[in-house]
């Protein structure tokens, strides 16, 4: 499957003990009160314009957002270099 760019900005954050679970906020929402701010970690921005990373289904990350105000993903591929290890 071919990557496509996104029309909106999400914030990422991954988990800290697995960083490929990965949860997208909306740019301007807040941080999921019901999430644990010591279990994830902010990671990066995703643009709009900017190409979807592995896992992220774009149609399920609106939905979400607008329901709950965030989405859960896996990230399904290669980390970016540099990206945390699990810790032990």
């Amino acid at each position: 499957m071919r990557s496509s760019p996104l029309p909106l900005t999400y914030d990422l954050y991954r988990r800290a003990r697995q960083p490929d679970t990965c949860c997208a906020v909306l740019e301007g929402c807040p941080f999921p009160p019901m999430l644990d701010p010591n279990e994830w970690a902010p990671a990066e921005r995703l643009e709009a314009g900017s190409m979807r990373p592995p896992g992220f289904n774009e149609d399920a990350a609106l939905f979400s957002c607008r329901l709950q105000g965030f989405y859960i993903f896996h990230w399904s591929g290669r980390r970016p270099k540099g990206d945390p290890e699990p810790l032990p």
